[in-house]
């Protein structure tokens, strides 16, 4: 009975071992007051609103030219970059951490660079703002080039 338990212990962590680990790792923090304003996020009054942390896990990386892609997601509405937007690459490299501020992320949250599903942009055109209610804000690294996840979510 010992030795079963041995066994699938092993098992177990061997599965774990086996979960996907990324060569990157972002993360977002969205500082309050919080707002429905996308140009707020960028930068409020001088004070950056939204700040994310990258870390560069993989020590072989060297000047990797990669791209952010920023979604926001609530109740049937979606807003994230539009694929091949023409942004500027980053490069990165291994054992890096890097803080991104809204600054660094305002070509991302650009209006001409998302694509709105469930709200209309004319819509945000006209009031200024997103629908209210609970807002999940996700960012992620991809290759530059092909489009890969680099990262978690």
């Amino acid at each position: 009975m010992n030795r079963i338990f041995h066994i699938l212990t092993l098992l177990l962590l061997n599965f774990t071992a086996m979960a996907q680990r990324y060569p990157v790792t972002v993360t977002p923090v969205l500082l309050p007051p919080y707002t429905v304003n996308l140009a707020d996020l960028v930068e409020d009054k001088g004070k950056p609103k939204i700040m994310t942390t990258i870390m560069v896990n993989d020590l072989t990386v060297k000047n990797l030219r990669v791209r952010l892609h920023v979604k926001l997601e609530s109740s049937g509405v979606t807003i994230e970059n539009i694929k091949n937007t023409a942004v500027s690459p980053m490069f990165i490299g291994g054992g890096e951490t890097r803080i991104l501020t809204g600054i660094d992320l305002a070509q991302y949250l650009k209006l001409d660079n998302l694509e709105f599903h469930g709200y209309s942009k004319e819509k945000y055109l006209q009031t200024g703002q997103l629908p209210g209610g609970l807002w999940r804000l996700t960012i992620e690294i991809q290759d530059f080039d092909s489009g890969r996840q680099l990262s978690n979510r």
